[in-house]
């Protein structure tokens, strides 16, 4: 499966369609019970039988084979209703509101990773079945009649019912096309393993400052871990990610501090002098020195080098990330765990 939230989600979905499918089916049969058209009273018994047996589909990931039966379900049991009572009693309304729904599955289908169903198929059927119905109950008129004032009614109460299953479509459409949109924002800007930004943020971010003249008041951190290659070396590449993680988020304590993956083992952090003194490096450094780091109940030592810099007079943001590169490397090269202002 490509995602389990997904499919999770799916299958909550598909409950509360069957589920409201069923009653809709039992609400009919009192319609028809109402108005004594017999033949589509005792076709629903099956078809709420046939619904029921939906859930055990559901709870065994049967998806595909659920969506073939609800749409065959639905479109014979609309044109059967369509042949006994008319096109005026409005049960076409049914097979129309379906349509949409088709397509949309397709895309579930690829979201949750299961075989494909075919939007065309699905609205050929359903198109197929209305069309026929319809052009039968003109011709040959409907089999069970009913005063126009009660078939008007019919239509009344079938047009609201699509119309407010539509709008519920609609709604769960929207919400997870924005919920899907915040997703994919989200990882594009950031670092799936320490959860700060990633490189291109923080590049969009500083350029920005530059850009509006609020950098003047900003100072930015590049920041090393120390001789990382050879605790990864040493102690293996997931200690090395659990460093990397508990690092980012000492980095990541304050919230007026915008922090990035810059790359491997280096991060880089911009913040406003008027909310967040360049000094709390300084802090950070400290709280990563003093940090019990250990690896298989042996303390392991982890420290930091910085370099900060004020924007001051640099023209760009490249020369501005220069200097604050440089001074990590200073910082390095004086003997580590040091931050270089």
């Amino acid at each position: 499966m490509k995602n389990n939230g997904e499919l999770n989600s799916v299958i909550k979905l598909s409950y509360r369609m069957n589920t409201v499918i069923l009653m809709c089916v039992l609400i009919m049969m009192g319609y028809f019970k109402w108005f004594r058209v017999k033949f589509m009273f005792w076709l629903s018994v099956p078809y709420i039988v046939m619904y029921l047996s939906h859930y055990v589909l559901i709870r065994k990931l049967h998806l595909t084979a659920f969506v073939w039966s609800v749409y065959s379900l639905m479109t014979t049991y609309m044109i059967s209703a369509t042949v006994c009572m008319g096109v005026s009693s409005g049960f076409i309304l049914y097979c129309m509101s379906l349509i949409p729904i088709a397509f949309y599955l397709e895309y579930i289908s690829y979201r949750i990773d299961f075989k494909k169903v075919s939007p065309l198929i699905l609205t050929s059927m359903l198109l197929a079945g209305s069309c026929v119905s319809a052009l039968y109950s003109l011709l040959c008129g409907p089999v069970y009649e009913i005063e126009r004032e009660s078939s008007e009614i019919m239509f009344m109460v079938n047009a609201v019912a699509v119309l407010f299953f539509l709008v519920a479509y609609t709604i769960y459409i929207t919400k997870s096309i924005i919920t899907s949109e915040k997703s994919l924002n989200r990882l594009a800007i950031t670092d799936p393993l320490t959860k700060c930004y990633n490189r291109n943020y923080m590049m969009n971010h500083l350029n920005s400052l530059v850009e509006e003249n609020e950098a003047k008041d900003c100072w930015i951190s590049l920041v090393d871990i120390d001789d990382f290659k050879q605790i990864n070396d040493t102690y293996g590449h997931n200690f090395g990610d659990t460093v990397l993680k508990t690092i980012a988020a000492k980095l990541m304590s304050d919230s007026d501090v915008t922090v990035a993956r810059w790359g491997g083992e280096e991060f880089v952090l911009c913040a406003k002098s008027s909310k967040v003194n360049s000094s709390y490096m300084e802090m950070v450094r400290n709280a990563v020195a003093n940090h019990p780091f250990e690896y298989e109940g042996k303390k392991v030592r982890v420290t930091i080098s910085s370099g900060v810099s004020d924007y001051g007079s640099f023209s760009n943001t490249d020369a501005w990330i220069k200097d604050a590169d440089m001074k990590m490397y200073v910082s390095k090269g004086s003997g580590k765990n040091q931050t270089i202002y």
